[in-house]
């Protein structure tokens, strides 16, 4: 408790402060004598009765220790749970000592939290021996004893350190670049009760990279033109990613978390390069400076040897300064049915220069040295050299690997890793196949696989809005599979749109070479048009792929032609654009309005059948006769309008502009003569698909 002034003003207000009351509250003069521990009837001093000048310079008695002296704050205690939620510091007491601390109901000095993503209060029940005295020196009423309450603290959320980042890691420097590989990795090194978020590459590079995005401080090195160099110091930066778990975030989203790198060698760009000579490449890169291939089973002898070219890259004049190169083959697997002691897969490489697929050498486990003598890409200045295997593998489980390590006089090396696969079966049947599916939805085809072995199979579409599945449901598509059986993929909906495409792939596990693809097809569904004239105030479906509408002359002055216009539309069973043209434009045009016209409408959409019927135009016929002459009810003029369809589909709609004159006579024709009906000659008799309706 704070001490009294020792001279001046003392006020009720002030004292109800010093004894921690609020400054406004009632107080007595009996209540400030046993505060102060005044008694009367002198009350301290020589004169009876107490003045408020007899509290200069005192403090108050101690009273009851309560759990506020130890705690004033139930949050201010000194008490903080670290990053990692494991450890934490202990809660500290103004007075009196921790007699107990109990965390979660459970009575323990050494806590453990789980790691949050939100800001999180956490509470601890504590009991606090009552000290005899108080800092004053002045005795505490209810000592000995104890004393209860609780404290708490905010458990911060967690932040991402480098200890939690995975996989991040530098994979090599490219000789001829100096660029550094790297691995992103993801946040999940620790197995923290995470959304794992796997890192993107930052492009371009930057050592402040987005959320979820991992730059590199050193993304290039200089070119060493001879020896080797050792790089360090270099690191990952990594962005936070925005989102840990759920809708929880780490706490220090939006900073930088660095992961050192390990050093790097980095070779003299005068390294060297492994390609297959045979036409295909043989060899499958898997990383600066390494390579691999793969024999099957019983790729062995001379004849199935692979050729390699041994080329040193940019950086070094070969044809001045010849380089010398070595290659050596390590020590691999036991070879089938073997075991230490015995020879090993290794001893079955041979190294051989040689042109042909007879050439032959020895067992090279002493190595085959090489020279390097043009920028070519021939080594050995003549024959290729050759990689075979001299017996097989008859295991049916085990892939036999060794390796050969070229190096070249400077340091340049390259890995080559040499695989022989075991002997195993895998056949699907049919063997690269093309599915085709019929255009209604939910068929099937099916893929018989004999084999020992696991595999999964996935569909890559090539085409949008794809219904190729593993799952027949139009709403659970799955374009993934595993298993060692039968495989079936479905066709879950029509198609209403253009060819789909996609490619069904079958891959054992382990044995990327033995895949089998599938080229899946789907048709387009047939397309059916009706089309649909306003002609007098009303839609009339004018019926399916010919349609003839007569527009009927007048017989009183000034001839004219009723309606001058009409609006079309065109009803599918499936929706699909559509391209309008018509024959001649005599009298007679097209257009997306009622006054214009062209000889062509295009990329227009029709209504969907299973939706709706026709209220809207989508184009126009206008009629642009003069009128003024009158011509025979036994002549006329037609032209005819073609509609094609996205899919090729076509609907034909004639137009027929009937005189209306008696008795074979008349005026000219609209066109200039005798209209030629597209049934027969002047006057002869309707064209295919006439619906046979009067004129109107």
């Amino acid at each position: 408790m704070p001490q009294l002034p020792a001279s001046g003003i003392i006020s009720a207000s002030m004292v109800n402060v010093a004894l921690g009351n609020p400054a406004g509250d009632e107080i007595s003069w009996q209540d400030m004598a046993t505060e102060y521990d005044l008694s009367s009837p002198n009350y301290g001093d020589s004169d009876p009765g107490l003045g408020l000048d007899e509290l200069y310079g005192l403090y108050p008695a101690a009273g009851d220790f309560v759990f506020s002296d130890a705690f004033p704050s139930s949050s201010d205690t000194g008490w903080i749970i670290a990053n990692n939620a494991q450890n934490q510091s202990t809660a500290q007491t103004n007075e009196g000592t921790i007699s107990s601390i109990t965390y979660n109901g459970t009575l323990t000095n050494t806590p453990s939290w789980a790691k949050t993503f939100v800001a999180t209060t956490q509470t601890a029940d504590v009991v606090v021996t009552i000290p005899q005295t108080d800092p004053l020196n002045q005795n505490y009423n209810n000592y000995p004893g104890t004393v209860s309450g609780q404290i708490s603290t905010v458990q911060q959320p967690y932040n991402l350190e480098e200890a939690d980042l995975s996989g991040g890691s530098s994979m090599g420097i490219n000789a001829q670049t100096g660029e550094v590989s790297f691995t992103a990795g993801n946040d999940n090194a620790q197995g923290n009760p995470i959304t794992v978020t796997n890192f993107t590459k930052a492009d371009p590079n930057t050592v402040n990279p987005g959320a979820g995005e991992v730059g590199i401080y050193i993304a290039n090195y200089s070119i060493v033109t001879s020896g080797v160099q050792n790089r360090s110091g270099n690191y990952l930066a990594y962005g936070v990613p925005d989102i840990a778990q759920g809708s929880g975030q780490y706490g220090n989203v939006g900073s930088i978390v660095q992961k050192n790198l390990p050093s790097a060698t980095q070779y003299a760009s005068s390294s060297i390069e492994v390609t297959g000579t045979s036409g295909t490449p043989l060899v499958t890169e898997t990383g600066p400076g390494t390579g691999s291939i793969t024999f099957d089973y019983d790729e062995d002898g001379p004849s199935n040897g692979k050729a390699l070219t041994i080329d040193i890259t940019n950086g070094y004049n070969v044809a001045n300064d010849p380089m010398s190169v070595q290659g050596i083959v390590m020590t691999g697997s036991y070879g089938p049915g073997q075991g230490p002691g015995t020879p090993q897969f290794s001893d079955r490489i041979v190294i051989v220069s040689g042109s042909t697929s007879t050439d032959s050498g020895s067992l090279s486990m002493g190595g085959y040295g090489m020279m390097q003598y043009s920028g070519t890409g021939e080594n050995l200045g003549g024959p290729p050299m050759r990689v075979y295997m001299n017996g097989r593998n008859f295991s049916t489980t085990d892939t036999h690997s060794g390796s050969i390590s070229f190096t070249t006089e400077y340091g340049g090396t390259y890995k080559l890793n040499v695989y022989m696969l075991p002997n195993i079966s895998f056949t699907p049947n049919p063997t690269s196949a093309v599915f085709t599916f019929t255009t209604q939805g939910s068929t099937t085809k099916s893929v018989s696989v004999t084999t020992g072995l696991s595999w999964t199979a996935t569909i890559s579409n090539a085409t949008t809005g794809h219904t190729f599945s593993f799952n027949n449901s139009s709403s659970v598509l799955s374009q993934s599979y595993t298993g060692n059986a039968t495989v079936t993929v479905y066709t879950t909906a029509a198609n209403t749109g253009a060819v789909k495409n996609a490619t069904l792939t079958l891959e054992p596990t382990g044995y990327s070479s033995l895949k089998e693809t599938y080229s899946l097809t789907q048709i387009a569904a047939t397309l059916t048009s009706n089309a649909w004239a306003n002609t007098a105030g009303s839609w009339i479906n004018r019926g399916a792929s010919t349609t003839t509408i007569t527009i009927q002359q007048s017989s009183a002055y000034p001839y004219a032609f009723s309606p001058t216009f009409f609006p079309i539309a065109m009803q599918t069973s499936y929706a699909s654009t559509y391209n309008a043209s018509i024959s001649s434009t005599t009298y007679i045009s097209l257009g997306t309005t009622s006054s214009g016209g062209s000889t062509t409408v295009g990329s227009v959409t029709p209504i969907d059948s299973v939706t709706a019927n026709p209220a809207l135009a989508q184009f126009y016929v206008n009629i642009g006769y003069s009128p003024g002459s009158q011509f025979s009810n036994t002549t006329f003029y037609s032209t005819t309008i073609t509609v094609t369809f996205a899919n090729g589909h076509t609907h034909y709609i004639a137009i027929r502009l009937q005189g209306s004159g008696t008795g074979g006579g008349g005026g000219t024709p609209p066109g200039g003569g005798p209209g030629v009906p597209p049934g027969g000659g002047p006057g002869g008799p309707p064209p295919a698909g006439d619906d046979g309706d009067p004129p109107i």
